[in-house]
């Protein structure tokens, strides 16, 4: 008999779903039904299996993944196997069955997470691959075995399934980024070749965001943003469907679904729902390939098949915290600030949480929801408490992230107030839009004075400032000049130090600024002015560092914490500023005695040191009495009060000592001369100055040293005086 041309694989895979459905629909089983027809269009690389196993109705357990193929495909075959393991992985799942019509196979994982054979069902004789169509009623018994042995060993625990956390995790982003972002970096690259406006937008965007890659160029940075993007929009929109039905529309995102189509699907669901930085195309969204853009198809089939809208909240909230930490990750790289950080950061810094808080810097909304979750934990309701927390960043991408974090099931119907704004040109009383998400209207609310400012402020250097901040040095001038006169901020100060005189503007009198930044200011030359303009603005609080590791692990720059209450010039005092050193590695923060949350009370409170801290105390005036003896800010974190008392007894080494500033070699002609030098011979050595010259197994070394331990008298002696270096 002639094979049918539409009967291949995926025709039998879904076939094989539909039994399963039809045989577990009269059961109290623990297989209820089967899915994944959505992967299973042909040469899409899929990245699930092409049959799932659900243990309940709701969808809210996979049970197994299934493998699929013909009978001329060994039930052995390695790659049919490797495939399989590797789907199992990324759901979180102890076991998989291959099946390739004639025989069927079950895999089990080990104590050592090794996948092993434990079961195999016999040949049915059923060879090629036009003889599946015809012979259904034998797969079908087949299957009928399968199906019932199963239930078998779920039922008695041998086998186990995966809670939604486990198969939606952070595991399934990986694999999406690896499998995805080469094509998808490829055709954003063809894109800035057809399209110069596309190429113009995309050069701006690297110039702003290129210190956040490491190694890549900018058509793969952008193709991670995107991609990381697309699968937020597509899970959110998956969890909005239990608070409103419009986001239901995502369902209808199928295979033969456009791209554009799937963005308009999007608008729609923010124009009902809000959530307008979730859901709304940033640059380069539109430019998908065909093989990337079926696997994001594939991936809102599978949050379909999931029933995502009636999984339990708390499962849906570690999705969802697990999707935000690898989303981080891939957006803000090795300067997404740690959640234990941003705890400490919020709990010393606002001092009444029910008043307003601003995150000018928001980026991917850690410190923003550390805020939120403070003021709920302390008894305010969740409208009480995203009412009162605002956010805003220079850039869209973040903002995604952002809105996604202060998502909150109490605070559907409220408007989250994360918003796109330079923090240099935000002002007191300006209208911020925002979509009402019960009506889907417009509406403006005034940005209030606030009660505090928490941040992760941006580190750029002074050259970088006006570059990547055009219109700043206009408003340079004007920063603090109610409490600092005349004495603008040197132009060499970093970013950061702009910004602490810009939040000083949105924050009420006695109002907190609570901020991580670079050390850079405890060193430099500009950071003594900036100390001064510090204390004549502010009162500080509290300095704190890292006393175990840096808190930004893969960053170069070393962070501290600053916090400050507002005052006037006129306010004269003379209080304590407390210099506070972490004595725990951050990650470690939650698990000392009371976590964070004691950490920073005790910082608070106490005016001695205590559990995971060391605190020291001076006076603005201890601590001018020790810089004129030349001891820095930096000392402040030890025990320095007893060199005041020697004070008198101590002179400057300069006038004991003739203090040179030493020599760099590198730097120094005399030490690589030039070509022709003269130099008798046995003063000059081969050198290899760089691996750069380097250029095969065995090195040359192509370049000349001047090496000489004898005196000048000794040299004038010998009448050794080199034609380049004349002894004088």
């Amino acid at each position: 008999m002639a094979i049918s041309p539409g009967y291949n694989e995926r025709a039998w895979a879904i076939d094989v779903i539909s039994e399963i459905n039809a045989l577990s629909a009269p059961l109290n089983r623990a297989i209820v039904r089967a899915g994944g027809e959505y992967t299973l269009r042909a040469n899409t690389g899929s990245l699930f299996p092409d049959v799932l196993l659900f243990g309940d109705k709701n969808g809210a357990m996979v049970l197994q993944g299934w493998e699929l193929k013909m009978p001329d495909t060994s039930i052995d075959d390695g790659a049919l196997l490797i495939n399989a393991k590797e789907k199992a992985n990324r759901l979180g799942l102890n076991s998989f069955i291959v099946w390739n019509v004639d025989q069927a196979a079950l895999y089990m994982k080990d104590e050592t997470e090794n996948f092993l054979h434990v079961k195999a069902w016999p040949s049915i004789n059923i060879k090629r691959r036009e003889d599946v169509k015809t012979n259904r009623e034998a797969w079908r018994n087949l299957l009928q075995k399968i199906i019932f042995e199963l239930n078998d060993l779920f039922d008695y625990g041998s086998l186990l399934g995966a809670r939604p956390e486990a198969a939606i995790s952070d595991l399934l982003f990986v694999d999406y980024l690896e499998a995805y972002t080469p094509k998808l970096a490829a055709e954003i690259k063809r894109a800035t070749q057809v399209d110069a406006f596309f190429d113009a937008q995309l050069k701006i965007w690297w110039a702003e965001n290129k210190s956040e890659y490491v190694d890549i160029s900018e058509f793969e940075a952008m193709a991670r943003v995107n991609l990381v993007n697309w699968i937020n929009r597509i899970l959110f929109a998956h969890y909005l469907k239990r608070f409103n039905k419009i986001a239901s529309a995502a369902e209808s995102i199928v295979e033969g679904t456009t791209v554009n189509e799937a963005i308009e699907i999007f608008n729609v669901i923010s124009d009902s729902c809000d959530f307008m930085n979730v859901f709304k195309a940033p640059l380069g969204q539109e430019y998908l390939d065909d093989l990337t853009w079926d696997g994001l198809v594939a991936l809102n089939g599978f949050l379909k098949d999931f029933n995502l809208s009636d999984i339990s909240q708390p499962s849906f909230h570690n999705i969802i915290d697990s999707v935000l930490a690898y989303s981080r990750k891939k957006l803000a790289g090795q300067f997404s600030t740690p959640r234990p950080l941003a705890d400490l950061l919020v709990r010393l810094s606002i001092r009444d949480r029910s008043k307003p808080t601003l995150d000018a810097t928001c980026g991917t909304g850690t410190i923003a929801r550390a805020a939120f979750e403070l003021k709920k934990s302390v008894g305010l309701s969740t409208p009480d408490a995203l009412g009162t927390t605002w956010a805003s960043d220079k850039f869209d991408f973040p903002l995604q992230l952002c809105s996604i974090a202060l998502s909150d099931p109490g605070g559907m119907g409220e408007v989250v107030q994360v918003f796109r704004h330079d923090a240099f040109f935000l002002k007191v009383g300006q209208k911020i839009e925002f979509t009402d998400p019960n009506t889907g209207d417009l509406i403006n609310r005034s940005l209030p004075t606030m009660h505090a400012a928490v941040s992760n402020l941006p580190f750029v250097r002074f050259e970088d400032i006006d570059e990547l901040n055009s219109g700043l040095s206009e408003i340079k001038a004007s920063l603090g000049q109610d409490c600092i006169g005349e004495q603008a901020l040197d132009n060499r100060a970093d970013l950061y130090a702009f910004l602490v005189l810009k939040l000083r503007e949105l924050v009420d009198d006695k109002g907190r600024i609570g901020i991580i930044c670079s050390n850079s200011w405890l060193g430099t030359n500009w950071g003594v002015q900036f100390k001064e303009i510090l204390i004549n603005c502010f009162k500080i609080k509290q300095v704190v560092i890292s006393g175990e590791g840096r808190w930004f692990a893969n960053a170069d720059v070393v962070t501290t914490i600053l916090v400050l209450e507002k005052k006037q010039r006129s306010e004269i005092s003379d209080e304590l500023i407390e210099f506070i050193t972490t004595t725990d590695r951050v990650e470690n923060w939650a698990a000392t005695a009371g976590g964070v949350d004691h950490m920073a009370a005790q910082m608070l409170v106490s005016n001695k040191s205590g559990n995971g801290f060391i605190k020291r105390e001076y006076s603005l005036a201890d601590i001018k009495s020790l810089a004129a003896i030349g001891v820095g800010w930096n000392a402040m974190f030890a025990d320095v009060s007893w060199v005041t008392a020697l004070s008198k007894k101590l002179v400057l080494a300069s006038t004991l000592f003739d203090i040179n500033r030493g020599e760099r070699r590198g730097w120094d002609p005399l030490f690589y001369p030039a070509v022709g030098h003269g130099i008798e011979s046995q003063f000059i050595q081969p050198v290899l100055k760089s691996a750069r010259d380097i250029e095969g197994l065995i090195a040359n070394a192509e370049s000349e040293a001047f090496c000489c331990s004898d005196s000048m008298q000794t040299l004038t002696s010998m009448g050794m005086s080199g034609h380049s270096f004349p002894l004088m």
